[in-house]
């Protein structure tokens, strides 16, 4: 703490750190609390879940992303405590084939994640069937779009799915997210808003803190925002959207935007293509390098 100002605490996934990158940039905001952001899921960063119970007992507003894992020290904060609750902000309709990469590189610590986090469903499948580059690349843009739902049929499901979430929470973020996706740059990856997206986030949670009477100061924060880029503080990863989901939503501005760096920040520029093919390189020089350990140990 410093001085005798309370605590602004934020708890939830990455979306939740942005947002407390947001508060503890604006000076009305600081002025008022001590921000802090307490992470519901491993986040690899040293000491982020680094909380005392004298911390807790400081909080005068707590800011929580819906989140299946509770926060771990609920029972400390103060009954009187205002709480607002807003959805964790995510859209598989874009990146129906990602998933979890097997084949990603170790962390390091510039790269916690590895280089790869995200992986792609088909790509995986055909390094997994011992596929080179070439192949996995021909396949891929033989035969990826009949992997890919229906997307009318996903598109309403996604809607579901999230208009269901935020029935537990004090924002809706869905209306905006469907409304604007198919004109307007929303995501990096599936879960990763850009600024766009997030200054509407704080501009909800605003809101509804002034209709309930909740002392959360927001005279600065538009300019605030201003002052942090366009690209807002989870840019650190951008996936390529598949062509054929492109043209179905007639997403222009992903066609003005198709020279953009994909992958991590750090890494040199990379086109769509080349994206793809050094994720695919990547892998297959993982697996092959897993096997080779396993054939060293006879297993």
């Amino acid at each position: 703490m410093s001085g005798s100002k309370e605590t602004l605490l934020l708890y939830g996934n990455c979306q939740a750190a942005a947002l407390a990158h947001i508060f503890s940039s604006d000076p009305t905001v600081t002025a008022a609390y001590d921000v802090r952001y307490y992470p519901s899921f491993d986040d690899r960063a040293p000491g982020s879940k680094e909380l005392t119970a004298g911390v807790v007992a400081s909080i005068g507003l707590f800011i929580r992303q819906f989140d299946p894992v509770p926060f771990p020290y609920a029972n400390l904060i103060p009954s009187a405590v205002p709480t607002l609750t807003f959805p964790s902000i995510d859209l598989h309709l874009l990146w129906p084939l990602s998933v979890q990469n097997v084949y990603n590189d170790q962390p390091t610590p510039d790269r916690p994640w590895g280089r790869f986090p995200m992986g792609d469903r088909v790509i995986l499948d055909c390094v997994e069937r011992g596929l080179d580059v070439a192949d996995t690349l021909a396949y891929y843009e033989r035969s990826s779009i009949s992997h890919l739902p229906e997307l009318n049929r996903y598109t309403a499901m996604e809607r579901a799915r999230l208009q269901m979430r935020e029935t537990k929470c004090d924002v809706a973020m869905s209306d905006y997210v469907f409304e604007r996706f198919g004109r307007e740059n929303l995501f990096w990856t599936f879960n990763h808003p850009t600024m766009s997206l997030l200054r509407e986030l704080t501009r909800r949670l605003l809101s509804v803190a002034s209709d309930r009477g909740y002392p959360l100061p927001g005279a600065t924060l538009d300019r605030t925002l201003d002052t942090l880029g366009s690209d807002g503080p989870l840019a650190f990863l951008r996936v390529p959207i598949h062509p054929h989901i492109v043209e179905h939503f007639g997403m222009d501005w992903y066609r003005h935007e198709s020279g953009r760096d994909f992958g991590l920040r750090m890494q040199a520029p990379t086109t769509t293509d080349e994206y793809f093919r050094d994720m695919t390189q990547s892998a297959i020089d993982i697996r092959d390098a897993r096997q080779s350990v396993s054939v060293s140990h006879g297993d």
